[in-house]
C-alpha cells in the first residue's frame, strides 16, 4: 500500500486557524508592568483611559461653556499635534441600565460600619432604590419632553491614545516610543483631572471585563481573567474574549454592506428594502441596536427602509427603544392587552386607535385579525389559517417610499422654481429702483446696453463655454473639499452638459426677454 507523502501545504492546512473576528480587533497584548496596549501591527503601543463624567444637571449655560472651554485647552496642551503622524484619541461611550457596580462602591466605602445594623438597613435602602430605578421596563414613558422611557442609568466613557510607529527609517526607536507615550498620558490625565474628571489608566482586567460582557452579553458570569504570567506562544488578547461564535456579527457585516449600497444609489430612484424576522434576537446585541436605530433615523434619506418582524415586544433590548419609536407604519395581529400596553410605552394611540387593538379576534384553526396603522391608513385586516393564526404577531416598517420620493420630488421642484424666481427678481430689481430714483442714469445705461447688446450676449455664451471646458477640475475640487464618495463625484461628472444645456436654454428664454423688456 502506497502512503501519500504530506506537501508543505499540507501542513499548512492542518493548522490554518479559521477567519475570526478577532482578527478585526486592534488590541493584540497587554503589559501590566508599564499598563500599557500592544496593538495589531505588534508594534504601536498604546494606553486606555476610564473617563467619570462631569455631572452636568440644573448647570447654568455659562458654567457649560466654562467646562467644555477647560477641556478643549486641556487636549490641545496634552496632545502634540503632528502632521505626519498623528496622535489619535478614540472615545467609546457606552449607556448602562445596570447600576450593581454603583452599589459595590457605595458598599465598600462602608465597609468599615457594614456589620452594624444602621448600615445594614441604608444599603438595603439603597439596593432598592438602586433595582428600582433600573428596572428595564422603566418608571414610565415620557411623552412630553425626551419621548422615551424615564429610567435610571449611567454613561460609561472609555478613551485609548496611541500614535502608529512607521516603518520609515526616520521613526524612533521602541525606547523612545515608549518613554514617549508614558509622558504624554501622564500629561492628558493630569490636564483632564484638572478640570474635574475622573481618569483611571485602564487595566486587563478592565479591558477583559468590559469586552467579555460586550461580545457574551447574555453571559451570567465572567470567567477568570487570563493568566499574564502563563502565556502561551503565539497568544493573543483578543482571542480570549469569545466563548462561542460570534454568528450575530455576522449580521452586522451584512448590515453594513447594505448602508454602504444604500449610500452609493442614493441619487437613484430605486429603494431598498432592509427586512428583519424575528428581531428582538438581532437588539439584544447593543452593537446591532444601535445600527438598526441608525438606519431608522437616516434610512429614508438614502432609500433605504427599516422593515422588522417580532412575536414579543417584551423581548427587545432597552436600546432599541429609540429604533422603535421611529416607525410610523405598524402591522399587529390580534393581541392581548399587556401587550398593547408594550406598545404604548414607545406609541402614541388614540383612544379610537386602542379600541381598534381591542376589537380583533381571533378563531383558532379559521383566521387572525390584526391592525393595520399608517400615517395615511388604519383599519382591521384578516389572517387566513394557518401557523400564524397561533401567535401574536407585529410587523413594523417605515413610512412609504413612493409617497416619501413624491413628497421629496415636490419639494425640490419648488425650491427650484423659487430660487429662479428669486434670482430674475435679483436682476429686475437694481433697474427699477435705477429708473425711479436716478432717470438719467437709467436711459444712458439703457443706450449703452442696447447699443452693445451683442457684445454681453458674447460674454454670457463664453462664460456658459467656459464653465463647460473647465467642470470636470471644478467638480475634482469640490469632491476632495467636501469628501465626497466615488459614485457621488461620478454623478455629477455626468451633469455637464445637461447643466450647460439648462443654462443655455435660460440665456435664451430668459435673460434674452429680461433684456428687450428693459431696452423697451
Amino acid at each position: 500500500m502506497l502512503k501519500k507523502k504530506l506537501k508543505e501545504e499540507d501542513i499548512e492546512k492542518i493548522y490554518a486557524q479559521a477567519n475570526s473576528l478577532s482578527k478585526r480587533l486592534p488590541w493584540c497584548d497587554y503589559n501590566h508592568e508599564h499598563k500599557l496596549f500592544l496593538l495589531e501591527d505588534k508594534k504601536t503601543l498604546a494606553v486606555g483611559f476610564h473617563l467619570t463624567p462631569i455631572a452636568c444637571e440644573a448647570k447654568p449655560a455659562e458654567m457649560m461653556h466654562a467646562i467644555s472651554k477647560s477641556l478643549t485647552e486641556a487636549l490641545k496642551n496634552s496632545i502634540p499635534c503632528e502632521k505626519g503622524n498623528p496622535w489619535i484619541l478614540q472615545l467609546f461611550t457606552q449607556r448602562k441600565s445596570d447600576l450593581s457596580d454603583v452599589y459595590e462602591v457605595i458598599e465598600k466605602s462602608a465597609e468599615k460600619f457594614k456589620e452594624t445594623e444602621f448600615t445594614q438597613a441604608y444599603l438595603k435602602t439603597i439596593k432598592q432604590h438602586l433595582d428600582y430605578v433600573s428596572n428595564p421596563e422603566g418608571l414610565f414613558f415620557d411623552q412630553t419632553v425626551t419621548q422615551q422611557i424615564f429610567k435610571g442609568g449611567q454613561l460609561e466613557v472609555r478613551a485609548f491614545l496611541y500614535r502608529k510607529i512607521r516603518d520609515d527609517k526616520n521613526a524612533p526607536d521602541r525606547k523612545n516610543c515608549l518613554d514617549e507615550i508614558l509622558k504624554i498620558s501622564k500629561k492628558f490625565s493630569d490636564q483632564l483631572m484638572a478640570c474635574g474628571l475622573q481618569v483611571n489608566t485602564f487595566t486587563g482586567s478592565d479591558f477583559y471585563n468590559w469586552m467579555v460582557r460586550w461580545f457574551n452579553p447574555n453571559l451570567k458570569q465572567i470567567p477568570n481573567e487570563f493568566n499574564q504570567n502563563k502565556k502561551p506562544y503565539g497568544w493573543d488578547l483578543t482571542e480570549n474574549l469569545f466563548f462561542k461564535t460570534p454568528k450575530s456579527f455576522a449580521f452586522a457585516g451584512c448590515v453594513s454592506e447594505v448602508l454602504e449600497l444604500a449610500e452609493k444609489n442614493q441619487a437613484s430612484d430605486r429603494p431598498i428594502y432592509f427586512i428583519a424576522d424575528e428581531n428582538h434576537l438581532f437588539t439584544k446585541v447593543p452593537l446591532l441596536a444601535s445600527i438598526e436605530t441608525r438606519i431608522a433615523k437616516m434610512g429614508r434619506k438614502l432609500g433605504l427602509w427599516l422593515w422588522l418582524a417580532t412575536q414579543n415586544l417584551k423581548d427587545f433590548a432597552e436600546e432599541s427603544r429609540k429604533m422603535l419609536s421611529l416607525l410610523e407604519t405598524w402591522v399587529c395581529l390580534a393581541l392581548p392587552p399587556d401587550e398593547l400596553d408594550q406598545i404604548e410605552k414607545f406609541k402614541t394611540l388614540t383612544p379610537e386607535q386602542r379600541a381598534l387593538f381591542l376589537s380583533a379576534r381571533k378563531s383558532k384553526g379559521q383566521y387572525t385579525e390584526g391592525v393595520l396603522l399608517s400615517p395615511k391608513m388604519q383599519g382591521l385586516l384578516a389572517n387566513a389559517t394557518g401557523s400564524l393564526a397561533e401567535m401574536p404577531m407585529y410587523f413594523l416598517s417605515q413610512a412609504n417610499p413612493s409617497a416619501y420620493n413624491m413628497i421629496k420630488l415636490i419639494k425640490k421642484s419648488l425650491l427650484k422654481f423659487l430660487k429662479i424666481s428669486c434670482f430674475m427678481i435679483s436682476l429686475i430689481c437694481p433697474l427699477v429702483i435705477l429708473e425711479s430714483f436716478y432717470p438719467k442714469i437709467f436711459l444712458n445705461t439703457h443706450e449703452f446696453l442696447k447699443e452693445n447688446s451683442l457684445f454681453f450676449i458674447g460674454i454670457r455664451f463664453s462664460l456658459i463655454f467656459i464653465l463647460m471646458l473647465t467642470w470636470k477640475s471644478w467638480i475634482y475640487k469640490i469632491a476632495c473639499k467636501n469628501n465626497w464618495s466615488g459614485d457621488k463625484r461620478r454623478y455629477w461628472l455626468a451633469q455637464r452638459w445637461k447643466i450647460v444645456i439648462w443654462l443655455m436654454v435660460f440665456e435664451v428664454l430668459i435673460c434674452e426677454n429680461v433684456t428687450s423688456a428693459f431696452y423697451y
